[in-house]
């Protein structure tokens, strides 16, 4: 790149100073060289930064599916934590609703020996 502009620098000053070479004009190709080299330098200073960004967003990516991972782990740990309370919510509800069918038995059985009692005192 940089002979490329080089030598672009060196056609321009013999379109603007005809008759001379590069030898001769080399205060006036200064500038250019000096963009020239500002041109490279701010390449090579971009592509360096752009491979640090891409390795800095390489490196966030990977971090980020990490916590995915993690997060999925957990989460399957919290959906089997989940079903087992259900189950055992179900298996207690089961039992509640014959602790209360036994209970209105002994309820109903009760009312029947008080009225026995009633009836017999």
């Amino acid at each position: 790149i940089l002979s490329s502009l080089l030598f672009y620098a060196s056609v321009s000053s013999d379109i603007f100073l005809p008759g001379m070479h590069m030898a001769d004009v080399s205060l006036p190709l200064l500038p250019t060289f000096i963009f020239a080299l500002l041109l490279l330098l701010s390449w090579v200073g971009g592509a360096a930064m752009t491979a640090q960004n891409f390795r800095l967003a390489m490196q966030v990516q990977a971090d980020l599916l990490e916590q995915v991972k993690e997060l999925r782990t957990r989460c399957d740990i919290l959906q089997q934590e989940n079903n087992r309370l259900r189950e055992q919510n179900y298996e207690t509800d089961a039992r509640l609703r014959v602790a209360l069918s036994r209970v209105d038995e002994l309820s109903a059985d009760l009312a029947v020996l008080q009225d026995d009692t009633r009836t017999a005192g």
